[in-house]
């Protein structure tokens, strides 16, 4: 069943004892990450950082963004312990791929749509050219809209090039609401958001899958994994700047410190429930997933 991996490992491990482990006793586990490096991902570097991964046995490495490359094919083929993936990920698994869902980190997709007019019906989308990424929430709203118009909808795969927007090659471009429009402010562009969520099209986000022979077989790991992400992402709210600072030290990070401060101020809305604790896995929302 695509559900999440309830914690139980006991991570509460004298700090200073573990830092001193031996890292050729620490179990290698790597994350293939499906953006650049930004704030979006701050959970994972706060456990770094904080030592919260070597707490729990883990050396962790985090793999870069590369367009050509699918996150759940990643996992599914074993060159990645663990993804972050979009909510189409839940229709991957219902198609037969071997993955299972560990926890979210967004409880709320933060995907939504750019465009230069406002978008107040979905019937205004027809003869519209659509850049997407095959985000669940954005095929969803897309195949609503097919229902509605006689014309044509194109789709074409992201490029990851906002500049594709700002240049009118596209009418419509998939953007996460924590980053582009930031962007597109500072730039000066005006823009609209088109949110998938003002349709009844609701399902989380940034998803951590893995494959079902690691769930089944390495259940600690799992379990340490997921609670050492959280505990990051509770370090990370509670001290941005030092996870900032951690980031653009360590990683080939494209954003400047002003926007991955701005972006620290948006992400807390779509990781913290209202109910319940952060990388919590609704059921309603995986089941509105698959429906998308």
């Amino acid at each position: 069943m695509f559900a999440s991996v309830r914690a139980s490992a006991n991570l509460d491990i004298d700090n200073q004892a573990n830092k001193s482990l031996n890292p050729k006793s620490l179990t290698p586990v790597s994350v293939q990450l499906h953006w650049n490096h930004q704030f979006e991902f701050a959970g994972f570097y706060a456990a770094i950082q904080q030592g919260y991964y070597r707490e729990a046995g883990l050396d962790v490495q985090l793999k870069d963004w590369n367009p050509s490359l699918s996150p759940v094919k990643e996992v599914v083929n074993q060159r990645a312990d663990f993804s972050v993936a979009y909510s189409s990920s839940v229709a991957d698994f219902i198609n037969g791929e071997p993955i299972r869902l560990v926890f979210s980190n967004f409880q709320v997709s933060p995907m939504v749509l750019v465009s230069k007019e406002p978008i107040y019906s979905l019937d205004q989308l027809a003869g519209k050219t659509i850049m997407g990424n095959g985000n669940g929430d954005v095929v969803a709203l897309i195949n609503k809209a097919k229902e509605r118009v006689q014309q044509s909808i194109i789709q074409l795969d992201s490029s990851g090039n906002l500049q594709d927007f700002i240049d009118g090659k596209v009418d419509l471009y998939s953007v996460y609401q924590t980053n582009e429009p930031y962007r597109l402010r500072q730039q000066g562009i005006p823009f609209h958001l088109l949110d998938p969520k003002s349709f009844g099209i609701q399902s989380l986000g940034d998803m951590v899958i893995a494959h079902q022979e690691t769930v089944i077989n390495k259940p600690h790991l799992v379990e340490a994994f997921k609670n050492a992400t959280i505990k990051g992402w509770q370090y990370a709210f509670q001290s941005p700047e030092s996870v900032i600072d951690f980031m653009v030290k360590n990683y080939s990070v494209k954003k400047s410190r002003v926007a991955l401060f701005a972006e620290a101020t948006e992400v807390p809305v779509f990781v913290i429930p209202e109910k319940g604790q952060i990388g919590d896995v609704p059921l309603d929302k995986v089941q509105a997933a698959a429906k998308n």
